[in-house]
């Protein structure tokens, strides 16, 4: 965590968002560690995050690139993880997202916005598919700790996710 936090105050200077991209790290690393051992996401950690992540938000204002964007966000990962939960578990006949997962992505909102909500989903669920495919394929069901994807997917967004997009755009020629 002290490698976490000296990193952010290295890439973005002594500022709020250092601060903020720390605290959101060690809310990440939280998740992942608690998701892989006991397949659980605390409340402290998700409600706990959402509360930090609206806090830094409104010291950003109360537009777009703060408070407003914030809670678009926390409502795009909430309702988001939901609705795929819900589909699935209607189309499987038995839960297919922990309702952990699905505040966890309220909390990612609040600091990435919408448009990261959807990379992380979009990478968490590249990874867990790429690590858990092959162990379905050979016929070994299991839970899937789908905190951990979404944790390494959040972190992957907030280092590199603008760059991932600009990147993606200008390969389909969008740019």
């Amino acid at each position: 965590v002290a490698a976490l936090w000296a990193y952010e105050a290295w890439r973005l200077g002594p500022s709020l968002e250092a601060l903020r991209g720390a605290v959101f790290g060690t809310v990440l690393l939280g998740i992942a560690v608690t998701d892989a051992r006991a397949y659980l996401i605390p409340d402290e950690f998700s409600l706990g995050g959402l509360g930090l992540g609206l806090t830094f938000s409104v010291l950003h204002g109360w537009g777009w690139d703060g408070a407003g964007g914030a809670l678009v966000g926390a409502a795009a990962g909430f309702g988001t993880l939901w609705l795929v939960g819900a589909v699935g578990a209607a189309v499987l006949k038995q839960e297919a997202m922990g309702g952990g997962d699905v505040k966890m992505m309220a909390m990612v909102g609040t600091f990435l916005g919408w448009k990261g909500v959807f990379l992380t989903i979009f990478l968490g669920a590249l990874a867990g598919t790429i690590v858990f495919l092959p162990l379905t394929l050979l016929g070994r069901k299991q839970l899937v700790p789908f905190g951990i994807f979404l944790a390494a997917g959040a972190a992957i967004t907030w280092e590199a996710g603008d760059a991932l997009v600009r990147w993606y755009a200008g390969y389909l020629g969008l740019q």
